[in-house]
């Protein structure tokens, strides 16, 4: 594991993947076996590859309880121990962010992250600090994203290392897309895609590619450049099965599709995304497929679909996060879209969709639209 942890890193990683799938039983037996004897440095030695397996194959919840469980088991004091610990618990935050839950996932990375510099803060890798970025992100903390990416940055140029400088400048990118500053945004977006392009690592070209350079030609109005890094995303994301990555990428080419005003095809790609979504566990990315299809209900005139869709997104708690979808909170463009229609509807008609979108659970009108 520690081995392919490397190839992981470059153009093995396809390969890495299919091998590690392979042999996951096995995997799981000998990580078992380590955590039982509390032996730190054989625990760390699994801890990269096993979340970038988990990352990729869209296994967020038996993460969670992987990296969880044996956190739990690491009670001792000594050094060793608690860093390895902390390594745990930092990567069951990523995944807790990624089932919509960033209020839990910044709290445990945070005390992962105050517990390793209290041991040694300059050797916290990239992997690590974007821990903490990803629920930062979630929560629309723009100070902290921005002071995390800095880290990173310093941490790449510390180790030298050509894939965590790539990472490090991805964050940087979205970084400044949060604060809007465009222009400046293209420049580390475009030499982390580089990066990865030269390494030929599908991973990290996906996210470029078709997360970072896509959000910010599409806040720019270069629809045509956003379609483009899209395309070239999910090219990247099939060549590993990457199912997050394919997930934005289609949302991506549905929004540029509902921009070019072929409304049915955007809705398929919407579709495609919320699928994954679904199969992922991801309630915030279904929530924000909902939403993007209430846009499509829009524009076909059918409002009282739309309403509906609304209401469920305003309905639920985990409106109140960013997607990596959209520039804002979902309620907030969930709110605009439904004055909108208020305007446009019979009250009585309004009233009795919005009232039924209230009564409708999230999970159940996810499967009826995928069936």
């Amino acid at each position: 594991m520690k081995t392919r942890a490397i190839h992981l890193h470059d153009k093995r990683s396809k390969a890495a993947l299919l091998e590690i799938a392979a042999d996951i039983d096995n995997i799981r037996v000998a990580w078992n076996y380590w955590v039982n004897q509390r032996n730190a440095q054989r625990i760390l030695e699994f801890v990269s590859a096993l979340w970038f397996f988990f990352e990729v194959r869209g296994s967020y919840i038996p993460a969670i309880q992987f990296f969880g469980d044996a956190a739990k088991k690491l009670t001792s004091s000594e050094p060793d121990v608690v860093w390895a610990r902390a390594q745990l618990q930092a990567r069951q935050a990523w995944f807790t962010a990624l089932i919509g839950l960033p209020d839990e996932g910044l709290r445990m990375v945070q005390e992962s992250i105050r517990t390793l510099s209290q041991i040694n803060k300059y050797e916290i890798s990239v992997e690590t600090l974007h821990c903490a970025n990803i629920n930062a992100i979630f929560l629309n903390e723009t100070a902290l994203v921005a002071q995390l990416s800095q880290e990173m940055r310093e941490r790449a140029e510390r180790s030298g290392e050509v894939w965590e400088r790539g990472f490090a400048l991805i964050w940087s990118a979205w970084s400044l897309l949060m604060q809007g500053q465009l222009d400046e945004g293209l420049k580390p977006g475009q030499e982390a895609l580089a990066i990865f392009e030269k390494l030929e690592e599908p991973f990290g070209t996906s996210v470029a590619s078709g997360v970072i350079l896509a959000a910010i030609t599409m806040a720019i109005g270069d629809i045509g450049a956003a379609k483009a890094y899209c395309l070239r995303g999910m090219q990247a994301a099939e060549e590993i099965n990457y199912l997050r990555l394919l997930q934005r990428t289609y949302d991506g080419l549905g929004t540029v599709a509902f921009l070019e005003h072929d409304v049915q095809q955007a809705q398929q790609f919407f579709i495609k995304s919320l699928r994954i979504s679904q199969e992922c566990g991801q309630t915030r990315e279904m929530l924000s497929s909902i939403l993007d299809l209430a846009t499509v209900h829009m524009a076909q005139g059918n409002l009282a679909e739309a309403i509906q869709f609304l209401a469920i997104v305003l309905n639920h708690p985990a409106s109140g996060q960013n997607s990596l979808n959209r520039a804002q909170f979902m309620r907030d463009d969930a709110e605009k879209l439904r004055a909108q229609i208020e305007t446009q509807m019979d009250p009585t008609l309004y009233q009795s969709a919005w009232e039924t979108g209230q009564r409708q659970r999230l999970a159940d009108v996810v499967t009826q639209i995928l069936n």
